[in-house]
């Protein structure tokens, strides 16, 4: 038998026909692959867009918080500010506890205010400087942090001129003597730039024959338990 022969012309169809289906595949699996990148690229595109509004929102809610913090902020602080009033009467108050220690009248002082009870009869005289009273030490530091802060009772009216001291069985102690009697009368009362209240008061010297004499004052002021007290007191020299 003879032996079939293939023509040139269709073994060439053929290949032809193979290389178009072999193109064909090619190109349909890149269609199909470029698709799913571009579907991925879509999704991915949509997250980002979603993380992107979830930030924003986030960065706006917060940026509303620390805003709405800041004016509750200011509006405290404009609201716990002293007016002049109310430093001129804290300002009055200190300097007449402040005269009153000067010439051993501040325990008296403080039961005029009505914020201590003490009876000067009842004082043990132990030497010519000394005095136990029958005030307990912490009802006297209670009655002064009235018009004074912790700071300022400390500095000015524990040890100073006249030492205030607590014995072993919880009683003050204070010294005895002091000088001549003062009254003030603040005349004008501004606040610093540095926040700080300037005083000028004329005092009168009532055992120098009622000598009258301007005297300057810094004040700063501090809100304890509600209310306003003197955080420092420094006398400007002439």
């Amino acid at each position: 038998m003879e032996k079939k022969k293939f023509s040139v012309p269709l073994v060439l169809l053929c290949l032809t026909i193979a290389i178009i289906i072999v193109m064909g595949i090619i190109i349909f699996r890149f269609y199909s692959d470029n698709k799913r990148v571009n579907e991925d690229l879509a999704k991915l595109q949509n997250q980002v867009s979603e993380l992107e509004k979830e930030n924003t929102n986030a960065y706006t809610e917060n940026a509303l918080e620390n805003s709405n913090e800041n004016m509750a902020d200011n509006q405290t602080d404009a609201e716990n500010e002293i007016t002049l009033e109310q430093a001129k009467k804290v300002a009055e108050d200190y300097l007449s506890l402040d005269a009153a220690l000067g010439c051993d009248c501040l325990l008296e002082e403080l039961t005029s205010k009505k914020v201590l009870e003490y009876n000067p009869e009842e004082d043990n005289v132990i030497s010519d400087e000394e005095v136990i009273t029958k005030v307990k030490f912490s009802d006297y530091k209670s009655a002064m942090l009235n018009y004074v802060s912790e700071k300022e009772f400390e500095r000015s009216f524990r040890s100073n001129r006249i030492e205030f001291r607590e014995n072993e069985e919880g009683f003050l102690v204070k010294q005895q003597g002091g000088g001549g009697s003062v009254e003030h009368n603040i005349k004008e009362i501004t606040k610093n730039d540095d926040g700080s209240y300037h005083v000028i008061s004329e005092a009168t010297l009532v055992d120098a024959n009622d000598t009258k004499e301007n005297r300057e004052y810094d004040f700063t002021f501090i809100l304890l338990n509600g209310k306003y007290v003197v955080d420092s007191c420094v006398e400007k020299e002439e």
